[in-house]
């Protein structure tokens, strides 16, 4: 089953609860495929799905940073973004991991 019908977004709500209440559930059943799938959405072409994606591994990376670490490609890209909301959720997303991966952090 797919995550996006589980963002703050799809559900029309402002706050961030649905997205924390989302990583809870990835963390707690070690959810990969869910994890992937927000990490492929930060591609996705609707801000606001990018933006909760984001939240989402932040939730996620605040709980297990190792369940994030994988992606630091995807969040050192989304740091040169024009967006500056993404810019920002993706260095959190970075500091998070920075300790785990801080020479791919150093060379991206």
């Amino acid at each position: 089953m797919s995550i996006l019908s589980k963002l703050a977004s799809a559900q029309g709500r402002k706050d961030e609860e649905p997205n924390k209440e989302l990583a809870r559930e990835l963390d707690a059943n070690n959810d990969i495929d869910g994890i992937r799938e927000a990490a492929e959405n930060l591609r996705n072409k609707d801000k606001r799905i990018q933006t909760d994606c984001l939240s989402v591994l932040e939730q996620v990376g605040l709980l297990e940073p190792e369940l994030i670490e994988d992606y630091v490609a995807d969040f050192i890209e989304l740091v040169f973004s024009r967006d500056n909301r993404l810019v920002w959720a993706a260095m959190i997303n970075l500091a998070l991991i920075a300790d785990r991966k801080p020479q791919e952090i150093f060379d991206g």
